[in-house]
């Protein structure tokens, strides 16, 4: 059965709206298309392990990514097409489930911590050590006024972590294309004040 996401009323045509295949494709999935969730699944599995494995997950890799494929499944009927490039509506949700998880472990460290300093003991295990939480670079993009090939191109730089190549690679830019549109891009941001509490070398530190 669909959930009330994926029912929600789309746009009368995908010609109609600003990314049309990215549109078509999440359509797809939403209708429980086996070849679109497929297509989705390989497309964005890069981008997926990439901020699991820079967030500490690395030994979580494959379940992160399976969980966030869910959840781009069941709110698929959310993508409109005409607010956000897919890879930037795709890497919000990866972002924001990572730092969720990332919440959670610091939660029970603490709650190790306790247990350990109740116990006469000051040792806490480096699987329950506290890990730095990004800011919400997601966010911070989505407000950023900048366009959305500009937000996907950061996007996948500081939060997932790629190389411009592999950039160019998964976006069909050239890699000194997308080498200058993230520079233009950050030229764009800097004066926000996220972004100068982040800067480290006229690049944006994304560990807080």
């Amino acid at each position: 059965m669909a959930t009330k996401a994926q029912r929600r009323k789309p746009p009368a045509s995908a010609a109609r709206v600003k990314h049309p295949q990215d549109y078509a494709l999440m359509q797809r999935v939403a209708a429980n298309d086996s070849a679109a969730v497929e297509e989705l699944s390989q497309k964005f599995k890069p981008l997926i392990l990439n901020v699991a494995c820079k967030r500490g997950f690395r030994n979580e890799q494959e379940d992160v990514l399976q969980e966030v494929l869910v959840k781009a499944w069941k709110t698929a009927g959310r993508y409109d097409g005409n607010q956000s490039k897919l890879t930037t509506w795709m890497f919000r949700i990866v972002d924001r489930h990572t730092i969720d998880l990332l919440k959670s472990r610091n939660t029970l460290s603490r709650s190790a911590r306790k247990t350990c300093s109740l116990n006469g003991s000051q040792i806490v295990s480096a699987s329950t050590a506290a890990a730095p939480v990004d800011f919400h670079l997601a966010d911070l993009l989505n407000r950023a006024p900048i366009a959305d090939h500009e937000r996907e191109i950061l996007g996948l730089y500081y939060g997932a972590g790629m190389g411009f190549s592999t950039i160019a690679a998964m976006t069909g830019y050239t890699t000194p294309g997308a080498k200058s549109v993230g520079h233009r891009a950050l030229q764009k941001i800097k004066h926000m004040p996220e972004v100068r509490r982040n800067i480290n070398g006229g690049r944006i530190k994304t560990r807080s």
